[in-house]
């Protein structure tokens, strides 16, 4: 079920699509990636960086990502309790996950990763992301995401995606 966790906190239309970075705001999770490929995104595409903990805007990497994104990047800062993560996970349209390597490979593995990617599932939303071991192979078997090799594929992923997009919903809930 579609909540309205960042459509009520950035004041976005019903036509807004929420495209959720959940999770650390930091190089490694290539979220300066996110916001620089976000710039030429259709403007109803709404990167939205959802941080797991207390942040700042005066944070020189929060202003960086912030400046990557010509400002498009809409930052929510504020963490949730555990008991309302469903609710943040089920106001997005698309999850976005990647793993920059350079930080070694605990993360970069589908079967190894933050929860991000079960939450996502759970909540029924499809995920673009970085094609890291594993993830091919399961979004080819359960049809619940796609895949990209360069962050200016993430527009056609979101685009093929939300074409199909019950399809991919009710294949992430399934997976």
């Amino acid at each position: 079920e579609q909540k309205n966790f960042f459509q009520n906190l950035f004041n976005l239309s019903s036509y807004d699509k929420v495209i959720l970075h959940a999770g650390w705001i930091h190089d490694a999770m290539c979220v300066d990636q996110f916001a620089k490929a976000s710039r030429a995104w259709k403007e109803e595409f709404k990167l939205v960086l959802h941080e797991r903990e207390k942040r700042s805007p005066n944070e020189n990497f929060i202003r960086y990502v912030s400046e990557l994104s010509d400002g498009k990047a809409l930052l929510s800062l504020e963490p949730v309790s555990f008991d309302r993560m469903d609710e943040v996970f089920s106001s997005a349209h698309i999850g976005l996950i990647a793993y920059d390597k350079k930080y070694g490979g605990g993360r970069e593995n589908a079967h190894k990763a933050s929860g991000k990617l079960g939450q996502y599932l759970k909540c029924g939303i499809p995920v673009v992301a970085l094609d890291l071991p594993g993830y091919k192979e399961m979004f080819e078997k359960y049809k619940c995401g796609l895949v990209f090799n360069d962050f200016g594929q993430n527009e056609k992923c979101i685009e093929t995606i939300l074409d199909d997009y019950e399809n991919y919903r009710n294949e992430s809930i399934r997976c």
